[in-house]
C-alpha cells in the first residue's frame, strides 16, 4: 500500500478530506487529488445497484424474476431458477469466482461461460460471488434501449449508465493510482482495471471496473445520504447473514459489529469494500458517510490483512469523534 485518501462526508456542510502517498512506487509518481482509484467491487453498489433499484421502483423488474426469464437457454436448469434477489444477495448458488480471463477473450465469451456453469451450491446458499454481478451487469446492458455492445462514440451501455449518473467512470483517462504487478499482463497495472475478469470484458463490467477520485466518491456519498425511504427499505433490510454474522441487504453490507464499517457502525448503516483496498460506508440515520481509498494491492496482493484492521479502526475513530460511542 502506497497511497491513501479518506473523507468524512456530512449530509450538510463541507467534507473533511485527506490524501497522501505515492501513486506508483516504480515511478515515484506522487498522489494528487486528481488521481483516480480502481474501486473494484464498489462498482457493484455505485454503478450496478442504483440502476437496478431504478428498474425495481419502476416495476420494470421484480426481485422474483428468474434468470431463465432473461436467458431462455437456462430454462429448466438450476441457474435458471436464480432470482434477481438471489444475485443481489449472493445466494444464487454460483461460484464465488472463476479464472475466466484465461479462457474467455471477450464480453460475450465471459457471459457464455458463466451461463454454462452448474452452480456448486443450492439456491439460497450464501457465497459472495462476482459472477452474479457480472450477469446483473449484462442484464442492464440488455435492458438498455441502445444497441448492446460497444459503440465507438458512446461506449458500452454500462459505461454510459455510469456517466449519466455522474459519480464514477469506467475506462479512465487522466492520472490513476497503480495497483498490482500482474504476471498475466506482464506489467504494473495502472489506469486499467485490476480485476482480470473485468479486463477480459474490456474494462467494463457489473462487478468491477469503475474508477473515481476522492471527490467523485464524495459526490456518490451525498447521493446515498439522500436515499429515499423507499430505496432504504428495499436495499437496507437484512436478507441474509454472512458467515461472520454480518447481515446483507440488496447489494450492500449492513451495519454490524463485525463489519468493515467498524464496531460502532449503526444497524442502519450500509457499505461495501473493494479488493484493491477501497471502502465506502453510509450512515443515513446519523447523517454522514465514511470513505477510505487505498491501493493495498500495490505492488502485490500478497500482503497482510492490515487493510481489514485499518478500515474498522478508521471508521470507529470517525464514529467516536462525531459523538457515536455505541451502535445505537
Amino acid at each position: 500500500m502506497s497511497a491513501v485518501s479518506a473523507a468524512v462526508v456530512p449530509r450538510d456542510g463541507e467534507a473533511w478530506m485527506y490524501g497522501r502517498g505515492i501513486a506508483n512506487l516504480e515511478s515515484g509518481e506522487v498522489l494528487t487529488p486528481a488521481h483516480q482509484y480502481d474501486l473494484a467491487s464498489l462498482t457493484k453498489v455505485l454503478v450496478t445497484l442504483p440502476e437496478i433499484l431504478d428498474l425495481l421502483e419502476a416495476k420494470t423488474w421484480k426481485l422474483d424474476h428468474t434468470l431463465e426469464q432473461f436467458y431462455p437457454q437456462l430454462e429448466g436448469k438450476a441457474l435458471g431458477q436464480a432470482t434477481l434477489e438471489s444475485l443481489l444477495t449472493h445466494t444464487s448458488g454460483q461460484h464465488a469466482t472463476r479464472p475466466l480471463h484465461l479462457s474467455a477473450h471477450s464480453r460475450t465469451e465471459v457471459i457464455a461461460q458463466i451461463l454454462e456453469m452448474e452452480p456448486p451450491n443450492p439456491l439460497g446458499h450464501y457465497e459472495y460471488s462476482d459472477l452474479g454481478f457480472i450477469l446483473l451487469g449484462d442484464l442492464l446492458e440488455k435492458q438498455s434501449s441502445e444497441l448492446k455492445g460497444r459503440n465507438s462514440d458512446l461506449g458500452y451501455p454500462l459505461e454510459r449508465l455510469a456517466l449519466r449518473r455522474g459519480h464514477v467512470r469506467y475506462l479512465p483517462t487522466g492520472p490513476c493510482v497503480a495497483t498490482e504487478f500482474d504476471s498475466w499482463r506482464g506489467r504494473m497495472v495502472q489506469g486499467q482495471v485490476h480485476d482480470e475478469k473485468a479486463y477480459a470484458m474490456g474494462g467494463v463490467a457489473g462487478h468491477a471496473g469503475a474508477f473515481g477520485t476522492l471527490e467523485d466518491l464524495i459526490k456518490a456519498a451525498r447521493f446515498w445520504l439522500e436515499t429515499s425511504p423507499q430505496w432504504l427499505d428495499l436495499m437496507a433490510t437484512p436478507r441474509v447473514l454472512e458467515q461472520s454474522g454480518c447481515p446483507r441487504g440488496l447489494g450492500w453490507i449492513l451495519g454490524h459489529p463485525t463489519c468493515s464499517g467498524g464496531t460502532l457502525a449503526s444497524p442502519r448503516a450500509f457499505g461495501h469494500t473493494g479488493f484493491t483496498g477501497t471502502s465506502f460506508w453510509v450512515e443515513p440515520g446519523r447523517g454522514y458517510a465514511v470513505i477510505l481509498l487505498t491501493n493495498r494491492v500495490h505492488p502485490t496482493r500478497e500482503t497482510t490483512d492490515e487493510i481489514i484492521v485499518l478500515r474498522r479502526e478508521f471508521s470507529d475513530v470517525v464514529h467516536r469523534e462525531l459523538g457515536f460511542s455505541s451502535i445505537t
